[in-house]
């Protein structure tokens, strides 16, 4: 037997005494492995081939290692002459490998728990990783793989609603738009779909990665609060009485009625403190009331006031207030009744 010093060095062994005379079999963590390696290497040797694997060898010290061996036969018109082997120690390049695969499954684990359809395609418009709900939403089973696959094959005929913004994301631009898509999983969903391109070192696009999430929920309760809030509205414009917020003394907010019964318009209203509109006999009070309240003090929600329209006419009415928050802020929603035909 020959070796090199790289060949002791990677066993440990310190002299020929330790292995000359001894069974390559002493080399292996088992005879399992020995055997396994047998049947790989030899029958191709044996054919005159030259043959390689990954494997695994024991060091003089027990400590198992990951190898890549290279085999040839030393003469190959007389194969019992022995053969010559190439050993490399691949152990970093195992953990790297598996340092690679604990990553991807990771990556996995998270891209398809996350609640929106990933996916990244390159310059070529070609799928290259697609998460379990891009899949599912597309109609690809679990065991379907999208990549290498177009966008347009994938799409169908949305890919022509969307081909401006796959242009524009492979010429370096994020794009963010909403759609509504009928998916091939027979659902209709609102989305909002986010195109980020990649760059490589040159600068150059060398694709872009996807993300669509389902805003469907968010759509329609956006439809119901705009329904509600157009019956509120014609219900406030509409009301006999008059309705304002006041907050720290200015008119917030005030519908049709309240500027008729004051006698101003809306923008007149708006444009000046409250309490400019009150009678002076009944102002320092209608002040007092409103700035205690605000302070959170339980106060009468109704008396009435005498107020001084534009031309100069006194009016009563009868105001309903009560606490409320105004955009993060308290404020007071007044109710506010003509009386004077009661005076």
């Amino acid at each position: 037997m020959w070796r090199n010093e790289a060949w002791a060095t990677i066993f440990g062994f310190e002299n020929e005494a330790e292995y000359l005379g001894q069974s390559t079999r002493m080399l292996y963590p088992s005879e399992e492995e020995y055997e396994r390696i047998r049947e790989i290497l030899y029958a191709p040797l044996r054919a005159g081939q030259t043959t390689e694997t990954d494997l695994k060898f024991k060091r003089r010290d027990g400590t198992v290692f990951d190898a890549h061996m290279r085999m040839n036969l030393l003469d190959p018109s007389h194969p019992s002459r022995g053969t010559i082997s190439a050993i490399i120690d691949i152990t970093d390049r195992k953990k790297a490998e598996e340092a690679i695969r604990q990553s991807r499954e990771l990556l996995k684990v998270v891209t398809d728990t996350i609640p929106a359809a990933m996916f990244y395609a390159n310059s070529k418009q070609r799928f290259l990783f697609s998460n379990k709900t891009h899949k599912k939403w597309w109609a690809a089973p679990d065991n379907e793989d999208l990549a290498g696959r177009t966008l347009q094959e994938v799409f169908g005929e949305f890919y022509v609603d969307i081909q401006g913004h796959v242009d524009a994301v492979l010429s370096g631009q994020e794009v963010a738009y909403d759609r509504t898509i009928h998916y091939r999983d027979g659902a209709i969903r609102d989305v909002a779909v986010v195109y980020t391109p990649h760059f490589g070192p040159d600068g150059e696009v060398k694709g872009f990665v996807g993300l669509a999430t389902d805003i469907s929920e968010r759509k329609r309760a956006e439809e119901a609060l705009r329904g509600s809030e157009e019956k509120y509205r014609l219900l406030v414009e509409q009301a006999r009485e008059g309705i304002l917020v006041a907050q720290d003394g200015v008119i917030k907010f005030l519908n049709p009625r309240s500027a008729e019964v004051m006698g101003y318009s809306e923008d007149e209203l708006r444009s000046k403190s409250f309490g400019e509109f009150i009678h002076p006999d009944d102002r320092d009070m209608v002040l007092q009331l409103h700035f205690r309240r605000l302070r959170g003090e339980e106060l009468p929600n109704r008396y009435p006031v005498k107020i001084l329209t534009r031309d100069g006419d006194l009016r009563w009415v009868e105001i309903d207030a009560a606490l409320i928050q105004w955009a993060g802020k308290p404020a007071v929603q007044i109710l506010i009744t003509d009386i004077t035909e009661r005076k």
